[in-house]
């Protein structure tokens, strides 16, 4: 996560995972110091992951529900999202 050192990562740490709090996400914390991680499950089945490296860093990483390729549910998620001139852009499968 840019803008965090090994001296604010506790602090940081603290303030993403108390909004996943209030948000009333599924959240427990896992690991043994001096890393840290915290996972927060979504009511739509997204997941978020918050770990703090053995040197102080953060990173997150999250992961997506399944989307079936041939749903009845409309079309799949994007293949590829990229930035273009500020603005988030994506393409579908044809």
């Amino acid at each position: 996560m840019l803008g965090t050192t090994p001296d604010t990562s506790d602090r940081f740490f603290d303030l993403v995972t108390g909004v996943w709090c209030e948000w009333n996400w599924a959240t427990r914390e896992e690991g043994h110091a001096p890393t840290r991680t915290s996972r927060a499950d979504a009511p739509d089945g997204y997941t978020l992951v918050l770990t703090r490296s053995v040197n102080g860093y953060l990173s997150m990483a999250g992961s997506t529900p399944l989307f079936l390729r041939d749903s009845v549910a409309g079309d799949p998620m994007p293949t590829r999202m990229a930035r273009q001139d500020g603005e988030a852009v994506s393409s579908s499968p044809a």
